[in-house]
């Protein structure tokens, strides 16, 4: 009968999203933490409770991968096929094996692993673990402020860095036992927060009595939170902003684990991996220039620490000196009493006047050389002290030097600035563009129907000018009640109403409203069917415009004249029937006329249908 496996908590989240708070309680509880800890840090006062080794071995490999912990940009998938995903496998078992020997339950947390859980499927196999997730959320604004501070990453790049591990953490472990938890929630009240994780993953801690709450309670210091989220309401305009948000909030809830919550998270992941696509070339320039810049700091860090270092060194030679010259000034001293005490001895003892005399002959030999000692010592401190001056000269001219690089790549790095930020404003602008309103529509339906070729025999005529409106969603067009209970295909099939109208319901003659007739819509407009056009995007594009009807219950230039606030709104006459005037009892055609008062072009009209 084989060993049983042992059970990895895999901590999960972005970069300074509470996963060393998470970390740090489930060791508190029991959880065998890796033996080779990466140290705690200013940022990280009580640690990251992470293997220092492991996280090694992921920047080597991303970076011979072409990336890094901030990379925005997806991993590449084709990286798993090189033969560094045999050499890094095997790698990380040997580490996983050093950190945690035979531990039944341990806590495994490197916020690197979020985009490389295909790899980590191959080493818990390798060490015969079982991997069971805990992924935490914070408000990525309190995340991008946290990298801000600590890495000077601005704020859109750290909610990019935010959205790609938390997205591609929940995208590639939605096959394992997970279990979601809030930051906020954790320091709240982070009893309820570990009983709902031993009840989703079906583990028990081994800590549960009072010492080991009391161990959590002091660890989980909310004074160590530095950043907090603005309030809800805060406006913001910022697309990368909107994003985080929108995945906060289902990642925050119960909605994670549903098929739409999943569905709307992955729109957001597509999302970001075509912008990323698009920018992370000038990302990773300027993560490169503020790489250099950083590095010329420290460089002028480490000059100045030299500098100090031997203004330390001058101070203890200077000292040296003093004491030097007290110790000369003692033996002077000393010099002073001898010579008195051998006068004193000459009083007292004439007789032997001549061997005073010879010691003191031999004494003033002794002084001589001391004073010539004196002027040797003199000399050296005054070369001493010109050396010292001619390094600290030295050492000025090179901090001025440095200082003028360090001004350079700061001109540098801001003109990069005012570049990005000029092309951020002419972004927005095009965005914020009426053009760019009212082709939102067309732009949505371009993925959903190939541009048909225009016949040789066939001569486009240019549409009519129209007046502006506001920008319409083709989708408010489509009443979904209607369709799906007027069709049970559709509505057995599961498939979604406005896919399978734009796919093939158009094409099959089937209505997307009680008042849209589409059969009825190309008989009345023939270039829309010769063109193979969508009726409902030629009725929003050019038909309403031109005064075409959707069907023949719904006067459109009536609806309009009848109703002066629809046509002070500019808005699609049918669209506000269905939005407003259908609610208000508002009519949709004039009350049929009499055989005998029938305008003539509604006869032709009735004729022709």
């Amino acid at each position: 009968m084989g060993a049983e496996k042992a059970t990895v908590l895999l901590v999960m989240g972005a970069h300074r999203s509470g996963t060393s708070s998470l970390s740090g309680t489930l060791a508190c509880l029991g959880a065998a933490l890796p033996r080779n800890l990466m140290p705690p840090t200013s940022s990280n006062e009580k640690g990251y409770f992470e293997p220092l080794d492991i996280a090694n071995l992921h920047d080597e490999m991303l970076a011979r991968a072409g990336s890094a912990w901030h990379d925005i940009a997806p991993f590449p998938d084709k990286w798993y096929a090189s033969p560094d995903f045999g050499t890094y496998s095997g790698l990380l078992a040997h580490a996983y094996r050093d950190n945690y020997g035979d531990a039944a339950l341990v806590v495994l947390k490197e916020p690197r692993i979020n985009r490389l859980i295909p790899l980590w499927e191959t080493v818990f196999e390798t060490v015969g673990a079982v991997p069971k997730v805990i992924l935490i959320t914070r408000h990525p604004l309190e995340v991008a402020r946290s990298l801000e501070t600590r890495d000077g990453f601005p704020l859109p790049l750290g909610l990019l860095i935010w959205l790609r591990n938390q997205l591609d953490a929940e995208r590639t472990t939605r096959h394992l036992p997970r279990v979601f938890v809030n930051y906020d929630e954790l320091i709240a009240g982070w009893r309820s927060t570990l009983s709902r994780i031993e009840h989703s993953l079906g583990i028990t801690f081994p800590g549960q009595g009072a010492m080991a709450q009391a161990k959590v309670d002091a660890f989980l210091d909310a004074s160590l939170r530095h950043h907090r989220a603005p309030p809800a309401d805060e406006p913001s305009d910022v697309v990368i902003t909107q994003w985080a948000q929108e995945a906060f909030r289902i990642l925050s809830g119960e909605e994670a684990m549903t098929e739409e919550g999943r569905a709307a998270l992955d729109r957001i992941r597509e999302a970001l991996d075509r912008a990323t696509t698009a920018f992370a070339p000038l990302v990773a320039l300027y993560q490169c220039q503020l790489a250099d810049a950083r590095q010329k700091l420290d460089a002028r860090s480490a000059e100045e620490h030299l500098r100090q270092a031997h203004q330390t060194q001058v101070s203890e030679l200077t000292r040296l000196l003093a004491e030097r010259d007290g110790q000369l000034a003692e033996r002077d001293a000393q010099v002073q009493r001898l010579a008195e005490a051998a006068s004193a001895a000459d009083a007292m003892h004439h007789a032997m006047a001549r061997d005073f005399q010879n010691e003191r002959a031999m004494l003033t030999t002794a002084i001589a050389d001391l004073h010539t000692e004196i002027a040797r010592m003199r000399e050296t401190g005054a070369a001493i002290e010109k050396v010292r001056h001619e390094q600290i000269r030295t050492l000025g001219q090179q901090l001025a030097e440095r200082d003028l690089h360090l001004s350079t790549a700061r001109g540098q790095t801001d003109r990069l600035t005012v570049e990005i930020e000029a092309l951020t404003a002419e972004l927005a602008a095009v965005h914020g563009s009426l053009s760019w309103r009212m082709t939102a529509g067309l732009r949505w339906l371009a993925a959903d129907r190939a541009p048909s070729e225009t016949r040789p025999d066939q001569t486009t005529e240019p549409a009519p000018p129209t007046r502006e409106a506001p920008a319409v969603d083709p989708r408010a067009l489509l009443d979904v009640t209607y369709y799906m209970e007027r069709y049970d295909d559709v509505r057995a099939s599961a498939l979604d109403p406005w896919e399978h109208y734009v796919t093939t319901g158009f094409k099959e003659g089937r209505n997307p409203n009680a008042l849209f007739d589409t059969d009825w819509y190309l008989r009345h407009n023939p270039d829309a069917a010769q063109e193979g056009m969508n009726p409902l995007l030629h009725y929003l594009t050019r038909g309403a415009a031109q005064g075409a009807n959707p069907g023949p219950d719904f006067d459109g230039a009536w609806y309009v004249a009848t109703n002066p606030d629809v046509a002070a709104s500019g808005m699609n006459p049918l669209l506000h029937y269905l939005d407003h005037g259908r609610a208000e009892g508002r009519e949709t055609k004039p009350p049929s006329p009499s055989p005998t008062t029938l305008h003539p072009a509604d006869g032709a009209q009735a004729t022709a249908a």
